[in-house]
């Protein structure tokens, strides 16, 4: 209970006080990182309502005091001065609207030391601007000793040395959270919603998964990012912002509505983004520090990358060849939205730059045309960088596909010899489930090593004590290294019993599945082809993917010739009776 101070010198001066409320944005993101949010969904917070009600409580008691109007900054940081009902505050303290500013305490006003000094020391006394500051005892009218006092820049001090201190706190809180794999984004990315039960958690929608799927689908097919987004609008289909705002998330506009609608921009997006294989990257940016609400980028090796955490939409074969089409030159002419057979693979072998396509009259026709590459720096710069490395088109695709289906019938060969390997060495060897089991043990331990990563941020700010960290610390590390024995023993097992064997290799199971290929597209080419090489005189040198796998089935056909040899001879006996 505040007491009427009987002694206050008689005026007739009426004071026109302004009540300052303000709920620090520190605090809500502090209870919201570690876990104890005491403010909910409301009209306002429960913070404003009571200072509103000290500051009436206490004018009451004062003579000559007339409450004009109330200033309040709901949510706003007080690191700087940056708000909205500061501001109107200070204009109505400018324009003579009032002349008391009235507010519970030091840390309600600012947490800048050195701007709530000047306020406090300069601005109000130059206007005669009264100031009180209730639960720190200060009244520059009827004690202007108590602003002079030491006890009050040392107290602006330390409510700016709170704020950092928070700052710090929730920053690493969110951190070590992000560290353990939880999603503590606002809004979930598109082709995701949040698990209802776990926020922190991703499922994958499945509506909007099947456009991702088709993004990805049709860009390694050879259709541009424009084209895509082009036949997405066409068919109506909704942008990520308007389709998370179709859901009720109201941050969103309708931007479909406003004929905005898919971009080359949102297509890379969704193409450069591996959630979409599981993993996810958190810590994009980061405030610049707790005093000014700028936010920089945060360098590649400082993101936090977990892998293994949601639900993946796409493959990771598919996602790589996608993210490998990204840093090739696939530019098309103006108005062409579907990119060349060979397009971003074709260079000169001289100069290494790209190969860049012409077309010139057949004969003397006007219709017929004959399309051919340069090298495109021969066509900027002439005889003096390079010279033209010219081929025809056709013969060129003519070529490739000749030098695939090859390679393709090898594949096919080496499949069939491979297969009849392993079938015989696993029908005279006994063997377990051991590549499946090793598959689930290796991620058993990421998770338990991203789970002991996460005990110290947790104990540093005090979401668990000193005795349950190194309590659970020591249990999971026992754990850990039980965990690496039974790899150890898995992976000598496998080892032992293949003494050769060959799982599936990359080069086969990739070229066999176009063993029935009639015509060459786009799709063959970036699965099998990593570059193709252009030299002078029609010569062509090809780069196929998956060399050292092909290499690894040779020397393993080799190795095992005595097998071939046995299930050969086997596979006679069984035909001849």
């Amino acid at each position: 209970m505040i007491e009427k101070n009987y002694n206050q010198p008689s005026s007739l001066k009426i004071w026109k006080a302004g009540f300052y409320i303000r709920l620090s944005r520190e605090d809500v993101e502090n209870d919201k990182a570690l876990g104890t949010m005491k403010i909910y969904n409301k009209t306002e917070s429960e913070s404003i309502t009571s200072q509103r009600v000290i500051l009436t409580e206490y004018a009451n008691k004062l003579d000559n005091v007339e409450v004009v109007d109330e200033y309040v900054d709901d949510g706003y940081s007080g690191t700087n001065f940056n708000r909205p009902g500061f501001k109107r505050l200070i204009d109505d303290v400018r324009s003579g609207k009032i002349n008391c500013v009235i507010v519970k305490d030091l840390s309600r006003f600012g947490r800048n030391y050195s701007e709530v000094g000047n306020y406090l020391e300069v601005f109000f006394p130059m206007l005669n601007v009264r100031f009180i500051s209730i639960i720190d005892n200060c009244d520059s009218y009827l004690k202007p000793e108590s602003l002079s006092n030491i006890i009050v820049p040392v107290k602006n001090i330390m409510n700016e040395s709170y704020c950092r201190d928070i700052s710090l706190k929730v920053r690493s809180a969110f951190d070590a959270r992000k560290r353990q794999g939880l999603f503590v984004g606002t809004y979930a990315t598109y082709g995701y919603i949040k698990d209802p039960q776990n926020c922190n958690k991703l499922l994958v929608d499945l509506e909007a998964g099947e456009i991702v799927k088709r993004i990805f689908n049709e860009f390694a097919s050879g259709k541009t990012m424009g084209k895509i987004a082009f036949g997405l609008n066409e068919e109506g289909v909704l942008c990520p912002a308007t389709y998370k705002s179709s859901k009720g998330i109201n941050k969103y506009v309708n931007s479909y509505g406003n004929k905005i609608g898919w971009k080359d921009s949102s297509i890379r997006r969704i193409l450069t983004n591996p959630i979409y294989i599981g993993t996810l990257v958190q810590k994009h940016r980061e405030k610049i520090n707790y005093k000014v609400h700028k936010f920089k980028q945060v360098a590649q090796e400082d993101k936090i990358v977990v892998e293994n955490v949601t639900e993946p939409i796409i493959d990771k074969a598919l996602f790589d060849k996608v993210q490998d089409l990204l840093k090739r030159d696939t530019r098309v002419s103006f108005g062409k939205q579907q990119l060349d057979l060979l397009s971003g693979f074709l260079h000169c072998a001289t100069c290494k730059h790209g190969m860049s396509k012409k077309k010139s009259r057949k004969g003397h026709s006007k219709t017929e045309y004959i399309e051919y590459y340069n090298c495109s720096n021969f066509k900027r710069c002439g005889k003096a960088i390079c010279s033209p490395h010219s081929i025809r088109k056709a013969d060129l695709e003519n070529t490739v596909f000749e030098y695939i289906k090859t390679y393709i019938q090898v594949a096919v060969n080496f499949e069939s010899i491979i297969d009849l390997i392993t079938k015989f060495k696993l029908e005279n060897y006994k063997t377990d489930n051991l590549e499946q089991i090793l598959k689930i043990k290796l991620n058993d331990k990421q998770k338990k090593i991203r789970y002991i990563d996460g005990l110290y941020p947790d104990y540093k700010n005090e979401i668990i004590t000193q005795a349950e960290y190194k309590r659970y610390k020591e249990q999971a590390q026992s754990e850990l290294v039980k965990l690496e024995e039974e790899i150890n023993s898995l992976e000598e097992q496998i080892i032992s019993f293949k003494n050769g064997t060959q799982v599936d290799n990359p080069f086969v199971s990739h070229f066999v599945k176009f063993r029935d290929i009639e015509n060459l597209d786009r799709s063959i080419i970036t699965e099998l082809i990593d570059n193709i090489w252009i030299h002078e005189n029609n010569l062509i040198e090809i780069d196929i993917k998956y060399k050292d796998e092909y290499k690894i089935a040779i020397e393993f056909i080799e190795s095992n010739k005595h097998i071939l040899e046995l299930a050969t001879a086997s596979q006679r006996l069984v035909a001849n009776g």
